[in-house]
């Protein structure tokens, strides 16, 4: 019977070819596979199946049994070859990854215990990876940055309290501040953003002026007393000027001290600020405007506040509102009619009423009251006021 080489070839071909898909998928199952003896139990498993296939594959196409012992030999050893070669392949990767002077890995470790050596490959990668980000200083910023996100959530939440109350607050119809004589000062959302502010130069204006208070107190005593009304009308001016810088830092203040005469009219005593024209006070008789009505209430008054009250002078146009501030102490009074009064008046109410009746509303004349009483221990005031 002669020799079919065609068929003989395809039986070769076909036992190759079952071997190395075998051995491809056997390779993929055994590194996908975490336990070392289930690989094998695989690989036991499939080579067994191929025998059966090869039986009954030959007894369908009636291929010669003399046949069957080569060709399986031929298929199992394309399935161990394939098997090897991708492991082997896998294990050169890995040693190219690693930097194999690194990570020591060789074929029989993956043959032996594949798990742990993707363990170990793992293990490596990510060390060598937080090396390259420096993980662990990027770990502390993390939490860094957690801690701070915290801080500034809680910040948030107070912040969104107070707002939220500020809010109640001023849906409250009765939410206003009481400037005399009975004025309601709404407490809106934009006086509440200037208080602050408001602070700030109420302590600049108590810094400058303790300064200046010390300093004068020293110089006092070693100066000619026939020279005291001077020395207190340079005193008064430092006051307003201290007054201006702290409180406006412009030029539309004018600030101003009257004293009362001897025809019961309150004139010019100093002025600060203003124009030459507009430093001509208008004198104002007792019992009129503003300044009667403060030493009536022993509180200081503003025109905006008051503007029933207040007494016109020709410069009132110029001025469109003013603080009048008496001071309270005996001192200051004769038979219930001060001797003494200040007044600031700005050019543009719109910029300055608010800060105006702040400085009645917290009763600003008790503190330059405080200063001028320290001064009266060293010169008598009402005595020197010429």
């Amino acid at each position: 019977m002669p020799i079919n080489y065609l068929s003989i070839i395809f039986e070769v071909l076909f036992s190759f070819i079952i071997g190395v898909i075998t051995g491809i998928v056997f390779a993929y199952l055994f590194i996908q596979n975490k336990r070392v003896w289930l690989s094998y139990a695989t690989f036991i498993g499939a080579n067994t199946g191929i025998v059966f296939l090869f039986r009954n594959l030959f007894a369908e196409f009636n291929i010669a049994e003399s046949h069957l012992l080569g060709l399986t030999t031929l298929c199992m050893f394309s399935l161990c070859i394939s098997t090897l070669y991708v492991i082997s392949l896998l294990v050169s990767k890995i040693k190219d990854e690693s930097k194999a002077d690194a990570l020591k890995i060789t074929f029989i470790d993956m043959l032996v215990g594949g798990d742990k050596v993707f363990d170990k490959h793992f293990e490596y990668r990510k060390s060598e990876i937080d090396r390259g980000l420096n993980f662990a200083e990027l770990t502390i910023k993390n939490k860094d940055i957690e801690t701070k996100l915290e801080i500034l959530k809680d910040k948030e939440r107070v912040n969104k309290d107070q707002e939220e109350r500020i809010k109640a607050l001023l849906a409250n119809s009765n939410t206003y501040l009481d400037v005399p004589i009975s004025y309601k000062q709404p407490l809106d959302s934009h006086l509440i953003n200037c208080l602050p502010e408001y602070f700030k130069c109420l302590s600049s204006f108590v810094r400058y002026t303790t300064e200046s208070t010390i300093d004068f107190l020293k110089r006092i005593e070693s100066l000619p007393k026939e020279d005291n009304p001077v020395h207190l009308k340079a005193y008064f001016n430092w006051i307003s000027s201290n007054f201006q810088t702290a409180f406006f830092r412009s030029d539309d203040v004018r600030i101003h001290f009257r004293i009362l005469d001897n025809s019961n009219t309150y004139v010019s005593y100093t002025v600060w600020g203003g124009s030459k024209s507009e430093c001509n006070l208008t004198p104002i008789p007792v019992g009129s405007g503003l300044i009667y009505h403060a030493a009536k209430e022993k509180r200081s008054l503003v025109k905006s506040a008051n503007a029933d009250l207040y007494y016109v002078t020709r410069n009132n146009a110029k001025w469109e509102d003013y603080l009048t501030i008496i001071f309270e102490d005996k001192l200051f009074f004769r038979d219930d009619i001060a001797v003494l009064t200040m007044g600031v008046s700005v050019r543009h109410a719109e910029s300055y009423s608010d800060l105006l009746r702040f400085l009645s509303f917290i009763r600003i004349e008790e503190v330059i009251q405080h200063f001028l009483l320290k001064i009266d221990t060293k010169l008598p005031i009402i005595k020197n006021l010429k």
